[in-house]
């Protein structure tokens, strides 16, 4: 599950090009948007996020006392493996 959408900006993409081979190419206008909303340090594996998709990085889920600061649900248990391949690439 990718963030929800209020917590990437819409114009933080400015294009997505997929090649023959059904890869994606994304580039970002605004490279804050991979970093922990909470700390503003850029993301690191693992990533975790909430219920409702609101990502955060392991050392921040201990931090918050596994309570999404957004939203109050549960998080630092459910890996958002799409974000952390991006991060990898």
């Amino acid at each position: 599950m990718l963030p929800a959408s209020g917590d990437v900006a819409e114009n933080s993409v400015t294009d997505v090009v997929s090649n023959a081979s059904g890869a994606l190419s994304v580039v970002f206008t605004d490279p804050d948007v991979l970093d922990c909303p909470i700390c503003l340090e850029p993301l690191r594996a693992p990533v975790f996020q909430c219920d409702n998709g609101h990502i955060a990085c392991n050392s921040c889920c201990s931090k918050v006392k596994r309570k999404c600061p957004s939203c109050c649900m549960p998080i630092g248990y459910n890996r958002c493996r799409a974000i952390e391949k991006v991060i990898h690439v």
